[in-house]
């Protein structure tokens, strides 16, 4: 193997590509006030070590493995990752034995195992070896001291060495999750990288691009993989998908493998990292949006948005601190630090209600506008429209400074849905609002420049301060969607606004473009300020889906508009920024003049082969122009910026850009490890830059002193303050973890009886701690329990603290340890250990027995099954430690473990537990397994159970479908026209339906609903059906493939052609 130097790296590139298998049969045990999925999610952060075998294992082949909490990963000596799984499932109570262990063990529970084995096609000779040694080392002490071992080597990772030629290998163990890091160097390529999966019934590429592996037990999934580009200290991401060379089992002897899809890459660029000035979380237990911002003129920052929250933060005396419906306004308003929560309020109804627009007139009054779907939706005397229209209306509210009292408050809107999302106030306080109505009815007044409906149409209304009375109302639209998302007033009281637009939308004469372009197009309008004419009006768009999301007016008039384009050939202009379309969805940001008639400047920003959406736009001081949004590609940032690093799902952007959009001025990402987004934005008058938007990420960054520094559950409000660089910072909260006592040794215990020791765990530092789990490892943990944690999954605030309680249970004698572990996000100690021991005085010595010692299954007919029953018993004087039940052997996959009442369980003397075996072949001749049982009997460490068995092939399947075809003929876009189709099994064979999809020309114009087949085993003459769905958002003639996969052996995949006309 040749040598490679890291500083190389930094100078040629190198392309890396991360797999993380989600081990989803982990067990959570219900908590009062744990939510069981977000804290899997935060257990599959905990990273776990590799423990080197040292003879501890009998299998010799055996290299390293780690316990996570789905099951234990071996590696071999041959480079084989080798999963054992453990399903733990709901079961009944019903032996005497459950009962008296019921301290020890969730009796409602049953646990099964799969084994899964990963092996690289046609690898170079490995070099396994660990890397990163751990500070834990393990002992083990089982069966005779000839077999006890000390001082065990653990190591964070495993390396492969190059397993290809230029491609290194290397392995992280996690909690939930086993991470397979691929290096391809200089001179190496991402095709020659092809892994098999023994094991597993067959391969599946999701929708979200997650690898799924179908085992005898459930779904395992793969996520999607990630690749990108360490070049002189810069990450940059590369498109990757899974390839699946081979996805089903044909043959007894077929293979299921699978490699890898990547995108072009090179290698060259740069990074740097600044703390923020402020940020803070806003939020309840259930998630929440912050859509609007504004600053007052003392500074104080105002935001406003959607909550489900009825803890949502609220303060004494303010309009309303009671929630009231599924969704609720909410409008909060801070200090210019984000460290005091000044007043916030709610305002809602019964039902849903939603804003997205916020602004304060020269008195200090908020005006907030949305829509809602609540008829008690409060509403004021005097106000324009009192009575609730149907369906969702618009609501435009007013309230006083202190947000203590609402002023007034209307409904606009008609008998459909009508959906406000922009508001501004003129020079004379005039309140403007627009968005979209599907209302033909939506109000109009005489002499407006349009009050005829033309089909889901762009609205603009315009009231009286007092909201009293509507001043002047029209449509603009054409006969296809329109939708506005911004409006502004110009410097004469003109009125623009900006959206998405249909092929017949009004333009003028002299426009800069008045040819509807493809698919939806921005648009961009302007009114004057009473509402009855159109001056000019015009389109901005490519050939394919453009939406403007924003837009503002500078001093000198002109017109400023951002969103996101799915065109290439989106306007660009000469010496712009960046005049090349990146990806999938690029950011753009285009300047026309205040008539309307030119692009004066435009350009996209963006990364590669991800989305990247702009929801908010304004203009500083300086003529500056600041765009925000999220992200989820390598979009670009700046030396010297907040974040240059993208940090997780989808992060938020923050870009400054000069006033003719030639210069990318500085930019940066902010964002934790999950979804974040920005969708609002605003500058003070010393220039400050403040976002809003939501966050799913418990660790995004918050400051010390802020508001809230601790995330509060599923997705919070944030907002967030930089300076006028995107750069410079003040003091990050950080969490610190610490532990009372530090470690525990619990003296000489008798086996059979416990001990006990209760542990505080307290946040020392300035930040939420966040516990992902409390877990035991270390040489023996079954030896060990937790109980009564109250810290797992649970948030930290500073100087508060959580206990749990360590049980000491020996079964054996001998000197016993252990370790437990928490993971957090403390950043300084992300994996804290407690160090137990405790002597164990033995009473006894179990002893096991297993009855049938064996078991002949006899002839079994393929697609049948027969189930047997094992009981094992402990016939010794001291306890019995069963730590799995697994299958082994020649033909594990032929056989399986169910209603397992032994795995992970302690047996008294004289006590029992069981479970069944089960042969269901699915191919012919005289098949075997052995069921291995490993325990603490000292004698018998592994009892083999032999099961043997003959399949016999009973037919062959024939699938048929009717009807065969179909034509949907001609459906109106936004309609849809149904067909269920019937599939039906005409052979002697069991059919087994893999997978019902779409495929072809056009397969996102049609859909499959009430699918009973995909993953069905049809008997011979019966049959199942799924409906195909035509729903067209084009014109034209659209096409598409139904594709059925089955185990046919004549037509392994059906297909069903579909076709229809889009008007």
């Amino acid at each position: 193997m040749r040598q490679k130097n890291f500083l190389v790296l930094t100078a040629t590139g190198i392309l890396l590509i991360m797999l993380l298998p989600s081990l989803a049969f982990a067990k959570v045990e219900d908590r009062a006030g744990v939510d069981k999925d977000a804290l899997m999610k935060k257990v599959s952060g905990v990273q776990m070590p590799f423990i080197e075998n040292q003879g501890q294992i009998k299998d010799k082949s055996v290299r390293f493995y780690a316990n996570t909490f789905a099951g234990t990963v071996f590696i071999t000596d041959k480079g084989e990752i080798v999963y054992s799984l453990v399903k733990t499932e709901a079961g009944t109570e019903n032996t005497e034995h459950r009962q008296k262990n019921s301290e020890l063990q969730n009796q409602n529970s049953i646990t099964k195992a799969v084994v899964l084995r990963e092996t690289l096609e046609c690898p170079e000779e490995t070099g396994i070896k660990g890397v990163n040694k751990s500070v834990t080392t393990a002992n083990y002490f089982v069966g005779s001291k000839d077999n006890w071992r000390t001082n065990i080597p653990t190591w964070q990772e495993v390396s492969l060495g190059e397993v290809y030629e230029g491609i290194e290998l290397k392995l992280r163990a996690y909690g939930n999750n086993v991470e397979k890091l691929f290096t391809v160097y200089p001179g190496g390529t991402s095709e020659d990288i092809k892994l098999n999966m023994e094991g597993a019934k067959g391969l599946k590429v999701n929708k979200s691009g997650e690898l799924e592996i179908e085992t005898a037990l459930g779904t395992v999934k793969m996520t999607k993989p990630v690749a990108y580009q360490e070049i002189n200290g810069n990450r940059v991401q590369v498109a990757v998908n899974y390839s699946l060379l081979y996805s089903q089992l044909q043959t007894p002897n077929s293979e299921l493998i699978y490699g890898f899809q990547v995108g072009k890459y090179d290698h060259t660029k740069p990074l740097v990292i600044d703390p923020l000035l402020s940020s803070t979380f806003i939020g309840g237990s259930r998630p929440e949006t912050a859509f609007a911002l504004a600053i007052d003129f003392s500074g104080d920052v105002f935001v406003a948005g959607n909550t489900r929250s009825s803890n949502y933060p609220t303060t004494e005396g303010v309009y309303d601190m009671v929630h009231k419906g599924f969704y609720d306004v909410f409008i909060s308003k801070l200090d210019s630090s984000l460290s005091s929560l000044l007043s916030s309020t709610f305002i809602g109804g019964g039902s849903d209600d939603n804003a997205f627009a916020l602004t304060i007139d020269s008195s200090g009054d908020v005006f907030v506008t949305g829509r809602t779907e609540s008829s008690d939706y409060p509403i004021t005397e005097g106000a324009y429209y009192t009575t609730f229209n149907g369906y969702f209306d618009v609501f435009v509210s007013k309230l006083d400074s202190s947000l203590s009292s609402l002023l007034s408050s209307t409904f606009i809107g008609g008998s459909a849905y009508d959906d406000a999302r922009t508001l501004a106030i003129n020079s004379s306080g005039d309140v403007f609002v627009a968005g979209h109505t599907n209302s033909s009815d939506y109000p109009t007044t005489e002499g407006a420049f349009d009050t005829t409906y033309n089909g889901s149409d762009v609205f603009v209304s315009k009231l009286d301060s007092s909201l009293s009375s509507l001043l002047a109302s029209t449509f603009i639209g054409g006969s296809g969607l329109d939708f506005a998302h911004a409006l502004a007033i110009g410097s004469s009281g003109d009125v623009f606004i900006t959206g998405v637009a249909g092929t017949s939308y009004p333009t003028t004469e002299g426009a800069y473009d008045t040819i509807f372009n493809g698919y939806y197009d921005v648009f961009v309008s302007r009114l004057d300020g009473n509402l009855s004419s159109l001056l000019s009006s015009t389109f901005i768009g490519g050939s394919d889906y453009d939406d403007a999301s924003s837009l503002a007016v500078d001093s000198s008039g002109d017109v400023f508009v951002t969103g996101h384009t799915q065109s290439p050939a989106y306007p660009t202009t000469e010496g712009a920024y960046d005049t090349i379309f990146n990806g999938y969805y690029d950011v753009f940001v285009s300047r026309l003049d205040g008539n309307l008639s030119s692009l004066l400047s435009s350009t996209f920003i963006g990364g590669s082969n991800d989305y990247d959406y702009a929801f908010a736009l304004t203009i500083d001081s300086s003529g500056d122009v600041f765009v925000a949004g999220r992200t989820g590609s390598s979009y670009p940032t700046t030396e010297g910026a907040y974040d240059t690093t993208f940090n997780g799902l989808n992060d938020v952007f923050v870009s400054k850009l000069d006033s003719n959009l030639a210069s990318l001025v500085s930019s940066t990402f902010i964002g934790g490890s999950s979804g974040d987004s920005a969708h609002a934005l605003a500058i003070d008058s010393s220039g400050n830059v403040f976002v809003a938007g939501f966050t799913e990420s418990f660790d995004y960054p918050t400051t010390e002193g802020a508001y809230d520094t601790v995330h509060n559950g599923g997705a919070d409000a944030f907002v967030l303050k930089l300076d006028n660089d995107l750069s410079a910072g003040g003091n990050l909260a950080v969490p610190d973890i610490s532990a009372n006592p530090a470690s525990k040794n619990f003296g000489s215990v008798d086996t059979g009886t416990s001990s006990i020791q209760i542990f505080t765990i307290s946040n020392i530092g300035t930040g939420g701690l966040v516990i992902k789990a409390v877990y035991l490892t270390g040489a023996n943990p079954y030896q060990f329990s937790i109980r009564n944690d109250t810290c797992s999954g649970m948030i930290i605030a500073p100087s508060e603290s959580c206990t749990v309680d360590a049980v000491f249970s020996p079964t054996k004698g001998g000197v016993l340890s252990a370790f437990i572990g928490i993971g957090s996000n403390d950043p300084d100690t992300p994996s804290l250990y407690m160090d137990l021991t405790g002597t164990g005085v033995a009473v006894g010595i179990p002893d096991i027995s297993a009855s049938p010692a064996s078991m002949d299954f006899g002839v079994v007919n393929t697609g049948s099954s027969v189930s047997r029953t094992f009981t094992i018993s402990n016939v010794g004087t001291g306890y019995l430690v069963i730590k799995a039940a697994y299958l082994t052997g020649a033909n594990p996959y032929q056989f399986s473990i169910e209603n397992d009442s032994c795995s992970g369980m302690i047996i008294a003397p004289s006590e029992s537990c069981t479970f069944d075996a089960v042969f269901s072949p699915t191919k012919e001749g005289l098949l075997s397994a052995l069921i291995g049982i490993g325990s603490d009997d000292p004698d018998t460490p592994r009892l083999d159970i032999e099961l043997t068995g003959t399949g016999i092939a009973v037919g062959e399947p024939d699938i048929s479908a009717s009807p065969a075809s179909k034509d949907f003929g001609d459906v109106n876009t936004g309609s849809s026209m149904s067909q269920t189709f019937t599939i039906s099994n005409i052979g002697t064979g069991y059919l087994v339906i893999k997978a019902v999809y779409l495929t072809g020309t056009n397969p996102y114009q049609f859909s499959i609903r009430n699918d009973s087949c995909s993953g069905m085993i049809i008997a011979p003459s019966e049959s199942c059906t799924f409906d195909a769905v035509f729903s067209p958002t084009k014109e034209g003639l659209l096409s598409a493939l139904i594709g059925i996969g089955s185990d046919d052996p004549d037509t392994p995949r059906l297909d069903i052609e579909l076709t229809g006309t889009g008007l």
